[in-house]
């Protein structure tokens, strides 16, 4: 057996995904498999993952990215499961070297996914069809269902009261105004009958029937219109679009001056513990277990991004840090060389330092417009009104 082959599963998982430059969550985007499925194999930690059927085709689908064997990563996945676990890897019908039939063949759990992708896919550009189909029929059916019975009550209304076709005439002018049909005939309970005799003609000056008339109406409506029209253009291409800030409420964190991770010189090494600067805040932050991303400000400096890949770490002083994590939960935080507690069911998490500032700023601490600029949530706050209200002006 070659050298190749006796490398186990785990090992060969992930030799092939850094040699490929990809980390354990752009991996996960592109396969769907959760990260901490992807750790798992990597690790080969079997009893935390689900059934065999299942195992083969996270490995189908792991391999698939990076154009590998899928035979030989086969083989690894039963020889690894076998001696990690110290049970047979349950037969799946690969004894045959994968000569089944199309009919006999099931299909990987990604192959569903992708299949059921591939299907909506193919639907997807319909949709707007089918519905601008149905809308017209809709609306065409409510139109011919409402002429027919405006047509019947006027109809009934000339045949009771002896009106001649030519005050139709009237009837025409309006319509032609802009007025809807429907608002001109009025409910057959309100019509006049024989013994109820007509309402007499109002005489009005001209400039009161042009006040009155229902063009004005409709010309005030279509102006509002065009307003409305013009702020939703405005919204669209806001730079600052509206978020709703929200207070910062504590604790965020508890310090742990008795945690074993104070003695540890793995975690925070005694030559960071030697530059604490009393009159500051000190912050060292090792990505112990993982990768995470953090934005953060740092006194009056600019706002800063950082990816801190595992294993590395970061160290700020300051009068006063604020931090956004991405993934707080694989960090190991020390302030001023005591170890520091804020984890969250998210990973996601707003620090301040000192914590007694934080009911002065909100969330979130670092929005983003929509040019991909960062800004603290006081700027950004100024900004957006400042485009909401010029968004009001006609």
């Amino acid at each position: 057996m070659d050298q190749e082959n006796e490398v186990s599963l785990g090992k060969f998982l992930r030799e092939s995904r850094e040699k490929h430059n990809y980390s354990i969550e752009k991996l996960s985007l592109k396969t769907r498999i959760s990260p901490s499925v992807i750790k798992s194999l990597e690790s080969e930690e079997f009893e935390s993952l689900p059934s065999p059927a299942y195992l083969k085709g996270f490995v189908t689908t792991y391999v698939k990215v990076f154009s590998l064997d899928e035979s030989a990563a086969f083989k690894k996945l039963v020889d690894t499961y076998e001696k990690k676990t110290g049970n047979s890897f349950p037969s799946l019908n690969h004894a045959r070297k994968y000569e089944t039939t199309k009919r006999e063949r099931l299909e990987e759990p990604s192959e569903v996914i992708n299949n059921s992708e591939n299907i909506f896919d193919t639907i997807k550009p319909m949709i707007p069809y089918v519905i601008g189909v149905f809308v017209l029929a809709s609306g065409f059916g409510i139109y011919k269902l409402a002429s027919n019975k405006i047509n019947n009550e006027a109809k009934s209304y000339k045949e009771n009261n002896n009106i001649e076709d030519e005050t139709s005439s009237e009837s025409t002018d309006l319509n032609s105004s802009g007025t809807e049909l429907t608002s001109q005939v009025p409910p057959s309970s309100s019509l006049p009958t024989e013994q109820t005799p007509a309402a007499p003609e109002v005489l009005m000056s001209p400039e009161v029937k042009q006040e009155t008339k229902p063009v004005t109406k409709t010309e005030e409506v279509k102006a509002k219109e065009k307003k409305e029209e013009r702020s939703s253009v405005k919204s669209e291409k806001r730079l600052f679009p509206h978020i709703d800030f929200k207070p910062i409420i504590g604790p965020l964190y508890t310090p742990k001056p008795d945690a074993a991770e104070n003695k540890d010189e793995s975690l925070m090494p005694s030559s960071y513990k030697a530059k604490i600067d009393s009159g500051r805040q000190n912050l060292y932050v090792n990505a112990a277990s993982g990768e995470t991303w953090v934005s953060y400000k740092v006194d009056g400096e600019p706002i800063q991004n950082e990816f801190i890949r595992e294993g590395k770490a970061l160290f700020l002083q300051g009068e006063e840090i604020r931090m956004f994590f991405g993934n707080i939960n694989v960090t190991k935080i020390f302030l001023n060389n005591t170890f520091i507690d804020g984890y969250t069911k998210t990973g996601v998490k707003t620090l301040i330092f000192p914590q007694e500032n934080a009911p002065k700023y909100l969330r979130p601490l670092f929005p983003k417009s929509a040019n991909g600029e960062y800004f603290t949530a006081e700027e950004y706050r100024e900004k957006m009104k400042e485009e909401e209200s010029k968004a009001g002006n006609p």
